[in-house]
This record gives structure tokens, sequence and C-alpha cells, in this order.
């Protein structure tokens, strides 16, 4: 009897061992949540949906202007209004990445306009509650 006992918790051990093993957890690098948090603000940013969009933005953000979130969010509204987001294409494919700590460096980003016009920009991210926002860009 106390055999059997002993047997069924040495099976219950291995099983255990091969569900855990077969269950590992990995987690996604710091590099590959950077990209995620520029590609959902590229689909959003095409898309026209500015409250995605600002979704990625910390409440910190501040641009090389001096600007906030809010005027982001007005500056990207009155662009669509407008119509220049029509047909807006985002280059991610060009952007380097540098992560330093808990802030990153993502760029060149390139827009590309239907009317042939282009901009570059520059961004910095910082981890914040484990999700990294946007909290600064400059153009050039």
């Amino acid at each position: 009897m106390k055999d059997c006992a002993i047997q069924r918790a040495g099976m219950c051990a291995a099983a255990a061992v091969l569900l855990m093993g077969g269950c590992q957890l990995i987690l996604p690098s710091d590099g590959e949540l950077i990209n995620l948090t520029m590609v959902q603000w590229k689909r959003a940013l095409v898309a026209k949906d500015v409250d995605k969009m600002m979704e990625v933005y910390s409440e910190d953000f501040v641009s090389s202007d001096g600007n906030g979130k809010e005027a982001v969010r007005e500056l990207v509204e009155w662009a669509i209004d407008e119509g220049y987001l029509d047909g807006i294409e985002v280059d991610l494919e060009v952007a380097e990445m540098e992560i330093e700590d808990e802030e990153a460096i993502f760029d060149p980003v390139e827009l590309k306009f239907v009317s042939g016009d282009r901009r570059r920009y520059g961004y910095t991210l910082r981890k914040e509650k484990g999700l990294w926002r946007i909290v600064r860009s400059r153009e050039y």
C-alpha cells in the first residue's frame, strides 16, 4: 500500500514536470513590445482612428515644439478633417531602435502624403507600467 502511494506521488510529480515544461511562458522582448506600439500607432493613423492612436501616447508626452498629448489629438483631427491624411503611408521599416533602461529611441519614421510631401519623425518611448508609450517626438 505504501509503495502504491509513493508510486502515485512519483507519477504525479513526473506529470507536473511534463506539464510545466510544455507550458513555459515566453514573454515578448522590449524590442518586440516597442514595435507593437509603433505598429498600433501606424495602423490607427492610417485608419484615422484618433482614439486608438492616442492610446500609445503617454500623459507626459511633449513634442519638440512643446505641444502635449491634447495638442497632438487636435492636430490629427484637423488633418483628418482637411483631408491631409487621405492615402497616407507610414514607413516603419527604415526606423532603428535604441533601448536604454526604460526609454527607447525609434527613428526615423517616414510619412508619405498623397501630395508627394514626405516628413520624417523620431520618437522616444518610455516603459510605463509595463507598456511602452510615446513620450516625445521631433520632426526633422
